[in-house]
């Protein structure tokens, strides 16, 4: 359930020892990473702008990169410690993401000492002839082990993040991967389809004809053996990509589905707050974008407290389609009589004949009153939002 009075802090860890070629994110490659440096810039970040969020409470903090497993403990401790005590309360979740290398027992219990509550494992696949295509560094065992590792350490939740279409990948080899991670128990699992960014080196390898994507038949056929193979061991689909043990839903990314606000902290974090609703010109949300190179981060923070780079207002109608998109990502879907409350907006009036349309090709369905995507919906996701936007 939403709860409007609530806010999460995302905190950005930009630094990797090595940069996957698949990946487009703000992350940058570098052998000697200014651990205290940037830990202090956070938690001067965090003096100075956690102040827009006084009126709620601090429901979540995730620490995403990145390697933020770089980091140390001692300075993942600082962190949150400065985090919590300027908000004035600990947070219900904090997670880390994680990668396989970071995941000793050792380590894993100073993240568990230093107040983390759940860690996110970067397995992404477990087939040593899948793994090098991606430039990950490590084995399919090391995943596993990691996992398994993450679940001693007496962590309150553990995640393992798996990926799909994956050049030479197969279907009965995704099956694999599903079930062997099921059969360590893991509460969650989160899976991500490869993208193809533009400008990245793994772009590139596709242009030339390097490597070869499956298919789309052979990703929907992916797609579709996922709920029944994972369903026996308990992890249930709650959200398009995410599937848990009832009680090990995110609630951090939850936040997001339901449009509850969030402040980023770091090198290239957003951030979104809730405007004025009196606002006469009908402004929804603000959102802010941290500068995206960590050096430039770090000089605009110790200066100033900020390093806000650019921002944008959205108005209310831009709102209320991104919500009901984001909701719908939601295996539950969302309360149509919810959101127009909250936002103001007669929602099905304003956007009926878009449902109808989606309807009619039985891509949406309602449950009462609240509309989520059907079995065919969820297959489709990304045309459901075409016609939002």
């Amino acid at each position: 359930m939403k709860d409007v009075a609530a806010f999460g802090v995302y905190v950005h860890f930009p630094f990797c020892t090595w940069k996957c070629n698949y990946c487009d994110f703000n992350v940058v490659a570098i052998r000697s990473i200014p651990e205290d440096r940037y830990a202090d810039a956070i938690v001067f970040e965090a003096l100075h702008r956690l102040p827009e969020h006084a009126d709620r409470r601090l429901m979540t903090v995730y620490l995403g990169g990145g390697t933020p497993s770089l980091w140390s403990p001692a300075h993942v401790g600082q962190v949150l410690a400065a985090i919590e005590a300027l908000a004035g309360n600990a947070a219900l979740e904090v997670t880390l993401e994680l990668n396989p290398a970071e995941a000793t027992p050792e380590r894993l219990r100073g993240f568990r000492d230093a107040g983390v509550t759940r860690v996110s494992v970067g397995v992404q696949a477990l087939d040593d002839a899948l793994l090098p295509v991606i430039e990950r560094r490590h084995s399919a065992a090391e995943g596993l082990l990691a996992v398994r590792n993450a679940l001693a350490a007496g962590f309150g939740s553990v995640t393992a993040d798996l990926m799909f279409g994956l050049p030479g990948q197969t279907g009965d080899g995704f099956r694999t991967a599903l079930q062997t991670l099921g059969e360590t128990g893991v509460p969650h699992v989160s899976l991500y389809d490869l993208t193809v960014e533009p400008r990245t080196p793994f772009a590139r390898l596709v242009d030339r004809g390097r490597v070869t994507l499956p298919d789309e038949d052979t990703g929907v056929a992916m797609w579709a053996l996922v709920d029944d193979t994972l369903r026996p061991f308990g992890l249930l689909r709650y959200e398009l990509s995410n599937f848990a043990q009832p009680g090990h839903e995110s609630l951090h990314n939850g936040g997001y589905w339901v449009g509850r606000p969030y402040l980023g902290l770091g090198a290239g974090a957003h951030s979104m707050r809730v405007a004025n609703g009196d606002d006469p010109v009908g402004t929804a949300v603000v959102r802010t974008t941290n500068r995206r190179s960590w050096m430039a981060y770090l000089a605009a923070v110790e200066a100033t407290g900020s390093a806000v780079g650019s921002d944008e207002v959205l108005d209310r109608d831009t709102h209320v389609r991104e919500r009901l998109f984001t909701g719908l990502r939601r295996r539950d879907g969302v309360s149509l009589s919810a959101m127009a409350r909250e936002l103001r907006v007669p929602v099905l009036e304003r956007y009926g004949p878009t449902i109808a349309r989606l309807a009619a090709r039985r891509l949406v369905e309602f449950d009462g009153d609240r509309l989520r995507l059907s079995d065919s919906g969820l297959v489709f996701a990304d045309s459901v939002a075409a016609e939002f936007f």
